[in-house]
């Protein structure tokens, strides 16, 4: 049994609840355009990212989940056809704010191609991390103790960076880490888009593995 039949379900759920973030989309897309804000560019990305999210909760409110199980359908592939609508969705934004960048850029005397780079890697990961990170604890907990978990593990993240920070600002690194770190940075700018890319598939497809084996386990 394929997918089709869940995609076309979460897709005309996607247009009878999401109409309104897909219209802030478009006003935010214009927006970079006019002034070229990263946030601008940014947030649709982020939005796209938690469309997933949105429609489980709906599937969840709705009683859809229990009711999935009368249909023939594995439910690793009902874990995939959010993460493959999830992909398609943040796909589509980012390829949408990225034009919306070079439209900018060339009314402005040009495109730079290394903010272009850095623009459309940070934007990717800010797409994709969202649904990477939350999706599993959502199908595994439900989507309340699923977000909580997942603000939870977000803020040991960001904890553990800012700690990281501190310390290399203040030199608590041994000098040879620090070299290695500062070399690293130094050249990643030429490799950054194909290892951003790399990183996102590969984060993505790890979380569609966790969330389709918690899945699995789960009692509905």
């Amino acid at each position: 049994v394929n997918m089709k039949g869940l995609l076309i379900k979460d897709w005309c759920m996607l247009m009878k609840h999401c109409r309104f973030h897909l219209l802030i989309i478009c006003v935010f897309l214009l927006a970079a355009i006019v002034s070229g804000e990263m946030f601008f560019l940014f947030y649709p990305c982020v939005l796209a990212g938690m469309f997933t999210t949105t429609l489980l909760a709906y599937d969840e409110q709705s009683k859809w989940i229990q009711y999935s199980a009368t249909f023939p359908y594995k439910r690793s592939q009902i874990v995939g056809a959010k993460y493959l609508l999830g992909f398609i969705l943040i796909g589509i934004t980012l390829l949408l704010t990225t034009g919306a960048n070079i439209i900018f850029q060339m009314r402005n005397g040009g495109v730079d191609i290394s903010l272009l780079t850095v623009t459309l890697s940070t934007t990717m990961l800010l797409g994709f991390a969202m649904p990477a990170i939350s999706l599993p604890f959502m199908f595994k907990l439900g989507v309340q103790k699923g977000r909580t978990a997942y603000f939870i593990t977000i803020g040991v993240i960001f904890g553990g960076i800012a700690l990281a920070s501190l310390s290399l600002k203040e030199g608590n690194i041994p000098v040879s880490v620090a070299e290695t770190l500062n070399t690293v940075l130094s050249q990643a700018q030429y490799i950054l888009f194909p290892l951003t890319v790399i990183i996102v598939l590969l984060l993505y497809v790890l979380s569609y593995v966790i969330a389709a084996k918690l899945y699995e386990k789960k009692e509905l």
